[in-house]
């Protein structure tokens, strides 16, 4: 399994626009993620895509990996969310 760390910068500190940017989906597509019950945060499955990110979290998508989150930091200007998070690849069967 291959880990990566990157960074993203989001508005606001939501799921769903951390689960878009961290791995490349759009919105809908990822709203659709959530709907279909393929997103999971800590090992538990949510539709909840308005839950804040926070550090510590493992969040999960279903056939695109996961994302161990270390660091949300918030930029004083421009109000916009930094997070930091590690990738790891999906597993292949």
């Amino acid at each position: 399994m291959t880990n990566t760390t990157e960074m993203v910068s989001i508005a606001g500190n939501r799921l769903d626009a951390f689960v878009a940017r961290a791995f490349h989906l759009s919105r809908s597509l990822a709203m659709q993620a959530f709907k279909g019950g393929y997103v999971t945060v800590n090992g538990v499955r949510t539709v909840k895509a308005t839950r804040a990110v926070a550090a510590g979290d493992v969040v999960a998508v279903e056939g695109y990996g996961a994302a161990v989150v270390h660091t949300i930091a918030i930029h004083a200007k421009s109000h916009r969310t930094h997070v930091t998070f590690a990738r790891e690849a999906p597993k292949r069967a």
